[in-house]
């Protein structure tokens, strides 16, 4: 099929998913998450975009960006292709990217936030841990004000919530369990997955 045509816009807000297409995982063992992160680290600087919310699962990542003065698509090919040369120094293959970019209207402070709980989400859901604080490979400590990872932009998501991180987990956290979290979580997945516009 054909896939549209994607423009870029200056200052515009994106929420990256990207999966390994085969049945192999992304994520083997704890070097492997910090490779990763290391080299977002490196790749936020190098094509100038900050770094709203992110999290690494096994089988696949979820990044929200604002980006500045460079297409993400093109940091997004240095992202994976870097961190699959991580693989083929331990002479492991298999992996191979499928990406999926979705883009969130300027002024829609609504999808942001909400797309940025759903990815939170990710390791409760998926039954890696039973608490968002216990997951270590996401944004979300930084942003709950536990941790600072280096790699967050905090401010472009707490200025929303006054600047106060509790009131940021609590949007978090009690969303959990509830039919508006489940709501949350279909609505979010068709988004990233570009078949509707809005929430």
């Amino acid at each position: 099929m054909h896939r549209r045509r994607r423009y870029w816009v200056q200052g515009g807000i994106d929420c990256l998913y990207d999966a390994e297409n085969v049945a192999i995982d992304l994520f083997r063992r704890a070097r492997d998450y910090e490779v990763f992160l290391c080299l977002l680290s490196i790749c936020k600087v190098y094509f100038d975009f900050r770094i709203i919310a992110y999290c690494l699962m096994p089988n696949c990542y979820h990044l929200i960006v604002e980006k500045e003065h460079k297409p993400i698509n093109k940091a997004v090919k240095w992202l994976n292709n870097t961190y699959l040369c991580h693989f083929r120094k331990k002479k492991e293959s298999g992996i191979a990217f499928e990406t999926c970019i979705y883009e969130i209207p300027r002024y829609d402070d609504n999808l942001m936030l909400c797309a940025s709980r759903y990815i939170h989400m990710r390791p409760v859901l998926g039954g890696l841990v039973r608490r968002t604080i216990d997951y270590k490979y996401s944004s979300y400590n930084t942003l709950s004000g536990s941790i600072d990872d280096g790699i967050t932009d905090t401010s472009i998501i707490l200025d929303r919530f006054f600047g106060n991180s509790d009131y940021y987990a609590d949007f978090v956290n009690d969303a959990c369990g509830t039919v508006e979290m489940e709501n949350m979580v279909f609505k979010t997945n068709c988004i990233i997955r570009g078949k509707i516009n809005s929430l």
